[in-house]
């Protein structure tokens, strides 16, 4: 569920230009992730959407954003995770929103006798602007060299440190400089036309660099740790739950993951009956628990934000628990879709008589392992299940440590293991990016008898120059 519709990213006219790096990266651990990450996000855009194209050279960026009468470019250089704490595009949707007539914007330091730097890790360039102003050029590093230039203003108040202002405009006084840092041209460029702004605290929280190409790269790597830790638990469902196909018999059992309230919502679009039974599993067992939660509270789910909170209490009256929870800003965007369907369908029906009578297991797996042998058994072998597989092959969290071909060879391998199990009678919903971007209730015979059709790789991805042809 993105915070704004396509036709608001539309109305924007952004692109994004990945500043591929990949030769300045000697770490080759940190070049795997920078490029695993990237592939993920090539193909996550493919959502919103957004015209996308990659250089080692940022001012050829600037001029094929020109050359296709883009609006506002994102120039991100690989190694970036787009979605921290909040999702980095839908953040600059709403600068543009209150800011449309910027120049630049990005992390602009302060590097003293050096004049002033926009990290090449991620900026933003009004190519309108840009265009109006005879298309300068970025700017790149040079040492040593000696020149004057106005002396730009600056806000006292800093991000971090003391080289980090929230501002920066046009100065009075000339000063010489030694050296140049990337940027240098096109700062001195928009200084003159209007003040700079750096990217503001939601800019900065909505994304992660680890800064592949410096020598201890390794230190800036805790993000992908988090990313990849079981102990944790997303509070609100980011995906949109629309009608599910059924079956002519219908379907007797779930088997799906333990975000947010899945289970539940799930098992209403499936359109379960008492006694019908539900799987729920997650390599989290905190998620687990949280749902094991919900069900013996018997929560009527009337306001999910306060339910949740409840059941965190419930689990540790501390609150410490909170701290690692993720899409909490989510729920009250949540709270207003789950008031649209009590209002317009069945679901306060089924959250009355029918989920309270289904039967439950849950189970701590990880479907990477690909081991399903717990999966299935549970149910009548002439029974059709719904698996929801979510977006566990299309998650920015796993995709640091598996690139695009492996993700899509683990995915293949399990459908070939569930279709020994049940090839007719599952019918799976994956989230997929890309040209097929999900399964709506495919089964395994339907998926592998027509792999030209639903396995194919997505094509974006052969825009990057280490994507084999």
């Amino acid at each position: 569920m993105q915070f704004y519709s396509k036709e608001k990213y539309r109305e924007k006219n952004l692109a994004i230009g990945w500043y591929d790096i990949s030769n300045r990266i000697k770490n080759q651990t940190a070049l795997t992730f920078s490029q695993n990450i990237t592939e993920f996000w090539v193909q996550e855009l493919s959502y919103y959407p957004v015209k996308i194209h990659i250089d080692n050279d940022p001012n050829n960026i600037l001029h094929w954003a020109a050359d296709n009468n883009v609006k506002y470019l994102i120039v991100v250089a690989i190694g970036n995770n787009l979605s921290e704490r909040s999702n980095f595009i839908d953040s600059l949707v709403k600068y543009i929103d209150d800011n449309p007539n910027f120049t630049i914007l990005g992390h602009i330091l302060d590097k003293k006798d050096q004049f002033y730097e926009l990290h090449h890790q991620c900026f933003v360039v009004n190519i309108t602007w840009w265009q109006s102003v005879n298309k300068p050029e970025i700017g790149f590093e040079h040492r040593g060299v000696t020149w004057e230039t106005i002396q730009p203003y600056r806000s006292e108040e800093n991000w971090h440190d003391d080289y980090t202002p929230h501002w920066i405009n046009q100065g009075i006084v000339s000063k010489s400089y030694i050296g140049r840092k990337f940027g240098w041209n096109i700062i001195k460029k928009a200084i003159e036309y209007s003040e700079i702004k750096s990217f503001n605290q939601d800019l900065r929280r909505s994304k992660y660099y680890i800064y592949p190409e410096v020598s201890d790269t390794f230190t800036k790597w805790g993000n992908i740790i988090d990313d990849n830790q079981f102990y944790l638990h997303f509070a609100a469902n980011t995906e949109t739950y629309e009608q599910i196909r059924l079956p002519e018999n219908g379907f007797k059992g779930v088997m799906c993951t333990a975000g947010g309230i899945t289970p539940l919502l799930i098992s209403w679009r499936c359109k379960l009956k008492p006694g019908n039974k539900v799987i729920v599993f997650d390599a989290s067992p905190l998620a687990l628990k949280i749902q094991k939660t919900y069900i013996s509270s018997k929560s009527n789910f009337k306001d999910i934000k306060k339910d949740f909170y409840d059941v965190c209490k419930h689990i540790d009256p501390t609150d410490e628990i909170l701290k690692i929870m993720k899409a909490t800003s989510n729920l009250d965007i949540f709270n207003k879709q789950l008031d649209y369907w009590r209002k317009t369908s069945d679901l306060n029906d089924f959250i009355e008589n029918v989920w309270p009578k289904l039967e439950f297991r849950f189970h701590n797996k990880n479907i990477f392992y690909q081991d399903i042998s717990w999966c299935l058994d549970w149910f009548d072998q002439q029974d059709n299940v719904f698996l929801h597989l979510s977006n566990i092959f299309h998650y920015h969290g796993s995709s640091w440590l598996y690139n695009s071909e492996s993700r899509y060879a683990i995915e293949r391998d399990l459908l070939e293991k569930l279709a020994v199990k049940g090839a007719e009678r599952i019918y799976i919903n994956n989230t997929r990016p890309g040209i097929n971007m999900s399964w709506l209730g495919n089964t395994p015979k339907e998926i592998l008898s027509k792999p030209e059709i639903y396995l194919q790789k997505t094509k974006e991805l052969d825009i990057l120059p280490w994507i084999k042809k």
